[in-house]
């Protein structure tokens, strides 16, 4: 607690709220992005211009690491690409209030693995959040007749009626789960790197090998991009730096579990902002969901904690 503001404030509190606002907000701005040019090219893209940002916020420590530690790197970022060309299909296919909370699972899934293969016990509190997860999960997974935003993130103000007596799985629910899979083992991965490099550090290496992995597929169609195209891309570039670049110094600073409880409430502004500059529509029982996974999520990291 020694660093701190002059009103007293952690300063790691601080990069934790930042950290939270920048992947909370990020998303609703790639959902334009995606909708013109791609998961692919959108989510290499935004990456790349994150990537710049923490560049320069952690150009005063940067190093090369051992190449034992570049392998551990690189096999990293390979899974942490599938993870984010996951996320970013469910964005352009999905509407950002059920993508991001269903993308934000990864201590769901590290509790659950915990359990069944390492015998790991908790407290009630923590099997509450994540009955309440699961619940939340269903409930998100089912669409149906509902007002839905149109593919290009705007509300078209018209009801979809899906198969099976108008219930279907929602688009974009199964990749941003799948995202959330992938999370959990990226996550403990990156804590090995973490542990060997430090903060800011590691969010550099980590997020130029995921890049890497995803360049090789992105970059012909990046070359014809044109100046007016880019702004979404900029936008949620920034705000994806911002949230990675500050991650791992608050980790650093004010501990994990105060951090995850923090960041665990970033679907809330996801949300919000897809209703407010979206106009995402979605049924009663959705809306349930996306709260109950939010609320499970936060008593799972706080308890845990």
């Amino acid at each position: 607690m020694a660093l701190g503001l002059s009103g007293g404030i952690p300063i790691g509190l601080v990069y934790a709220l930042l950290s939270m606002a920048g992947y909370g907000s990020y998303l609703v701005f790639a959902k334009s992005a995606t909708a013109r040019h791609g998961s692919v090219v959108a989510s290499t893209a935004i990456h790349g211009i994150g990537l710049l940002l923490i560049a320069a916020m952690a150009s005063r420590y940067l190093y090369v690491p051992s190449i034992a530690l570049l392998g551990l790197i690189i096999a990293t970022g390979l899974i942490g690409a599938a993870g984010v060309y996951l996320q970013f299909l469910a964005v352009q296919v999905g509407d950002i209030a059920i993508v991001s909370p269903l993308s934000n699972m990864g201590g769901f899934f590290i509790l659950l693995l915990g359990v069944v293969f390492l015998g790991e016990r908790y407290s009630g509190v923590v099997y509450a959040g994540a009955v309440v997860v699961l619940l939340g999960v269903l409930l998100a997974l089912v669409r149906g007749p509902a007002v839905q935003a149109s593919d290009t993130g705007r509300g078209d103000g018209r009801v979809k009626h899906g198969r099976f007596g108008g219930r279907v799985i929602t688009p974009g629910a199964l990749p941003a789960v799948g995202f959330s899979l992938i999370l959990a083992l990226y996550g403990t991965l990156s804590k090995m790197v973490v542990d060997e490099l430090g903060g800011i550090v590691s969010a550099f290496w980590l997020e130029l090998a995921v890049l890497l992995w995803l360049l090789p597929f992105a970059v012909r169609a990046m070359m014809q991009l044109e100046r007016r195209d880019v702004r979404p891309l900029f936008i949620a570039g920034l705000l994806f730096g911002i949230g990675s670049g500050f991650l791992y110094p608050a980790i650093g600073l004010i501990g994990l579990g105060l951090t995850g409880s923090i960041i665990q409430a970033a679907p809330i502004i996801g949300v919000t902002l897809a209703y407010v500059l979206l106009k995402e529509r979605l049924a009663k029982w959705q809306w349930v969901g996306v709260l109950c996974t939010i609320a499970g999520m936060l008593a799972i990291v706080v308890a845990s904690a």
